[in-house]
């Protein structure tokens, strides 16, 4: 049976639904029918929320180190650092009530990065920053 939204992989040729998206894997396109991160040893990224829903081209960066990764990003705003909560590569705002998944991080432990952990207990209930625990939360993470 035809795809209803049918779209040509540029790497294996295969039909595959187009609605299903695809994937851009270091800057090569693929279809989900020709990609299998399961056998990737090296450390991945696979990007959260894909730039639109239906059709989304879903961006997997491989990566030797966290800053090499940290740069194909390039994701922060102005008051945010890069934190991780789990397997999630995310910001955080340090200015305002807000942060964000990036990310999942595959084949890599977060935990051994110079990366925070992320801290929800720095907001105060009426959604504004408390500094005194930015300040103790950066310090204890080692930032300043």
């Amino acid at each position: 049976m035809p795809y209803c939204f049918e779209k040509i992989c540029p790497s294996c040729g295969g039909s595959y639904e187009g609605m299903n998206g695809n994937y851009e894997v270091d800057g090569v396109v693929r279809c989900s029918n020709c990609i299998d991160m399961s056998k990737e040893t090296r450390p991945y990224f696979v990007q959260h929320i894909p730039p639109y829903v239906d059709g989304a081209t879903k961006k997997i960066y491989t990566f030797n180190t966290m800053d090499e990764l940290l740069e194909k990003l390039n994701h922060l705003s102005d008051g945010e650092i890069y934190v991780y909560d789990g397997r999630h590569l995310m910001t955080q705002s340090i200015k305002k009530s807000f942060w964000w998944v990036l990310g999942s991080i595959n084949n890599y432990d977060l935990s051994a990065s110079d990366i925070p952990k992320a801290n929800y207990e720095i907001y105060n209930d009426d959604k504004t920053v408390n500094d005194k625990k930015v300040a103790e939360w950066l310090k204890e993470a080692g930032e300043q």
